[in-house]
């Protein structure tokens, strides 16, 4: 990582910032419950060891901000390129059945390879403006947002153990254009009141080529073993085909915030958004190539200071409703599209902090359904809790070299609750307990962090379908418990030389 900042003008401030990584992993994937208790598979163990992944990203990204009359206008330009390569095998030796136009083979394996090539180039800009009326401060703020993706998704099954690909998933070129413009508004009428909102117009264009749109067809007298046959069922034809659709919608939001005596404040929110809709689901001259999302939350908010000790806490209440929503499909490796759904939950936060000591605690529920029958979307936790707890200052009696010692103590309490699967399962609710200690003395930093510090197994996902890793004498199709395993204890030791200014 690289960053420049500069003057631009008198009050002005310009960034150049660019990033790069790679890496390569192996990964364990999923094991079978029942598996790992007969002793077949260890906890930590793999049903298939050729599963891994790479990954890069590099990203050049420039932003200037400005005084200007009497707002302030922002403007960033960034250009990012991303590769991606995931092997995963969460069904063994299940999908490989006899088809049309394939020579005679046994079960090779249903490994699935993910390739993923993306060039991002974008702009985002706001001009942010604060003015005085009826002696009470305000602002109004414009921007808009451009982006433009370009990517090449490939899917292909592995033979087992290998690399070696012998069947076509998935292989598009998809170019997406979103564009949007805004006005939002922060109104204080009232003392008490205030007023947030604004509008949204989005835009989106789709240009999606599937190069293997004929996979599957065969006739005979045909060749075997042609993933993307130059012919259909009505005759001969190129295997590709093309699909554009556009669609354009209007997004408000507004948010109200009532104070009231000691330190408490109503809150409700209303908003309407959209997330990219996945490519293969796009249908030609589709009106709405979008996932439209629409959120109203409502709750109280407070804060106030007891014994030198400053504390916020929020209780708000959730609802948020999706056109259409995504979710693993172990046979496809990969996530598909639904029906649409509504989640409806609670969020508690609280912090308190001090000179010695800050802690933050939050929990969260939600009931997620598929509003057409009202059953629950899978693999979504119902609960979840965090606790986060730090005590820090000087070491006493303790100055060598005559600076103070400055330590810290960290302890984390994550629980996930449990999570509905498929087929009416539940998944086993987890804790998991981090904690750290760190000391500096000058320049000098040394710390210690332990993840899962009881080093207790437990799963990180859990998922419920069927498979056949040929660890038992015969193949069944009944639905079975699958697992990815948490990490063990990890220790990890840093040490750190501080630029920044001792502070006694």
């Amino acid at each position: 990582m690289a960053e420049y900042e500069g003057e631009l003008g008198s009050r002005g401030l310009f960034r150049v910032l660019g990033t790069t990584y790679a890496t390569h992993y192996k990964s364990a994937g999923v094991v079978r419950s029942d598996d790992v208790a007969a002793g077949r598979i260890d906890y930590f163990g793999t049903e298939d060891p050729s599963q891994g992944g790479d990954a890069t990203r590099h990203t050049l990204s420039f932003d200037l901000e400005s005084p200007l009359g009497d707002g302030v206008v922002a403007e960033q330009l960034f250009l990012t390129l991303r590769t991606l390569r995931i092997v995963e095998n969460f069904t063994g030796f299940l999908l490989d059945n006899q088809e049309a136009g394939q020579s005679l083979h046994p079960q090779r394996g249903d490994a699935v390879e993910k390739d993923y090539n993306a060039l991002t180039a974008g702009s985002r800009g706001s001009y942010r403006m604060r003015f005085r009326l009826f002696d009470r401060e305000h602002s109004v703020e414009g921007g808009y947002y451009a982006r433009y993706d370009h990517t090449t998704p490939l899917v292909q099954r592995l033979r087992f153990g290998t690399q070696d690909p012998y069947l076509n998933d998935l292989d598009l070129q998809t170019d997406v254009v979103n564009v949007a413009a805004y006005a939002d508004a922060d109104l204080r009428p009232l003392s008490f009141l205030t007023l947030r909102g604004g509008l949204r117009q989005e835009f989106y264009e789709y240009n999606i080529l599937d190069n293997c749109f004929t996979r599957g067809n065969f006739k005979l007298g045909q060749l075997l073993d042609v993933n993307c046959p130059p012919y259909d069922r009505a005759g001969p034809r190129l295997p590709s085909r093309r699909v554009t659709a556009t669609g354009e919608f209007l997004a408000p939001k507004a948010t109200v915030l009532v104070a009231l005596p000691l330190g408490l404040t109503l809150t409700g929110s209303y908003g309407v958004g959209a997330t990219s809709l996945d490519p293969v689901s796009v249908e030609q001259d589709e009106n709405a190539p979008f996932v439209k999302l629409r959120a109203l939350e409502a709750g109280i908010l407070a804060k106030g200071t007891v014994a030198a000790v400053d504390w916020t806490a929020r209780a708000v209440g959730y609802q948020t409703k999706s056109d259409r929503d995504q979710i693993l499909d172990p046979n496809l490796g990969r996530a598909t599209t639904t029906t649409s759904t509504t989640r409806t939950g609670v969020v508690v936060a609280a912090r308190a902090t001090s000179r010695w000591f800050d802690e933050a605690a939050s929990l969260t529920t939600v009931h997620p359904v598929f509003d057409d029958d009202g059953t629950l979307v899978p693999y979504t936790p119902l609960v979840i809790g965090r606790s986060d707890t730090a005590i820090f200052g000087p070491l006493p009696f303790l100055e060598p070299g005559g600076s103070t010692l400055h330590g810290t103590l960290g302890l984390g309490v994550g629980y996930i609750g449990k999570r509905s699967l498929p087929f009416g399962q539940f998944s086993d609710p987890t804790l998991q307990i981090d904690a750290s200690a760190s000391v500096r003395w000058r320049w000098l930093k040394a710390g210690l962090t332990v993840t899962n510090l009881t080093d207790r197994r437990f799963p990180l996902s859990q998922f419920f379908y069927a498979s056949d890793f040929h660890s038992r004498a015969y193949p069944t199709l009944a639905p079975a418990g699958h697992f990815t395993a948490a990490p063990p204890r990890i220790v990890l030791f840093t040490i750190e030389i501080a630029l920044d200014r001792e502070t006694d």
